[in-house]
C-alpha cells in the first residue's frame, strides 16, 4: 500500500548521525501542556512536518504525535507504516514545537505518499486553500476515498 520507508534496522550503528528531516519518525519526550489537556503527551512516536531548512538551523522542530488508535478525527489521521505490526495514524489536529533535545531514538522515514498523505491532512486541519476551488474540492475527495478504503478494510 505504501512506498518504501527506511526503518531504524536500515540505519543500525548510524543513529548519532541522522541529520532531522521532515518525514522522519522518532520518538520524542512530549511533556503535558496545561493548555491543551486533550493532547497526547509522554514518550510517544513523532513525525517531523517542518521543512528542512528550519531542521536544520532551528533549535526547535514541528511534530505531529502518531497513535494506534482511531478515533473520530478519522479523516484528518492519515494511516503511515511504522513496522511495528500495528496501525499508525498521524494526529495533525496536535501539531507542536519542541526542542530538538526532546528526541529521543529514530524510528523511521516515511515513504513520500505517506508525507502526502499527512500534508493533505494538515492542510485540511489548518483550512489551507489549494489553487483554485477545482484543485481543494479534488485534495479533499482524496483524503475522503482514503479513508473511506481504510475503513472498509477494517470492517471487512
Amino acid at each position: 500500500m505504501f512506498g518504501k520507508s527506511t526503518t531504524n534496522d536500515d540505519l543500525l550503528g548510524k543513529q548519532q548521525h541522522i541529520p532531522v528531516e521532515r518525514g522522519n519518525v522518532y520518538w520524542v519526550d512530549v511533556l503535558f501542556d496545561e493548555m491543551n489537556p486533550g493532547f497526547k503527551c509522554g514518550c510517544r512516536p513523532c513525525v517531523v512536518v517542518s521543512n528542512d531548512e528550519a531542521n536544520t538551523y532551528s533549535g526547535n522542530i514541528n511534530i505531529c504525535p502518531i497513535s494506534s488508535r482511531r478515533d473520530k478525527y478519522w479523516y484528518i489521521h492519515p494511516q503511515v507504516n511504522l513496522h511495528t505490526g500495528k496501525e499508525s495514524f498521524v494526529l495533525t489536529e496536535n501539531i507542536r514545537t519542541v526542542e530538538k533535545s526532546k528526541l529521543k531514538s529514530f524510528v523511521c522515514k516515511l515513504a513520500s505518499d505517506e508525507m502526502k498523505l499527512v500534508d493533505d491532512a494538515i492542510k485540511t486541519q489548518l483550512n489551507l486553500k489549494s489553487k483554485g476551488t477545482k484543485k481543494r474540492k479534488a485534495d479533499k475527495e482524496k483524503i475522503k476515498a482514503h479513508a473511506y478504503a481504510l475503513i472498509e478494510e477494517i470492517f471487512k
